[in-house]
């Protein structure tokens, strides 16, 4: 899982502005299969969900991201696993999600 911070700009971005900027960031092959409003410890939030497979080799894998603001500042959470192994990795990426804190 990885998480970013970043001070949002002085006009803030809306999350499908934050949603354009993922799918520029796209790699071939990669398809968006779901994006959505949404709330993330009680907070607005943005979730999108893409499914790929790798440019090297025959592993699909899905990748979700999920924004929010709190403060001023932008929290982008994103964690990717192989799709074959989701019913292993989805809950333990959840559990991490519940317990994730902004002060």
């Amino acid at each position: 899982m990885i998480v970013t911070v970043r001070q949002d700009d002085p006009k803030p971005y809306t999350f499908e502005e934050l949603e354009g900027f993922e799918k520029d960031a796209m790699f071939a092959g990669e398809k968006l299969m779901s994006s959505q409003r949404t709330t993330f410890n009680g907070m607005e939030a943005f979730r999108m969900e893409i499914e790929g497979t790798q440019p090297d080799g025959p592993i699909k894998y899905k990748t979700v991201t999920i924004f929010f603001k709190n403060n001023g500042l932008i929290y982008r959470i994103n964690y990717d696993f192989e799709t074959s192994k989701q019913e292993q990795y989805q809950p333990i990426f959840d559990k991490m999600l519940d317990t994730f804190k902004v002060k």
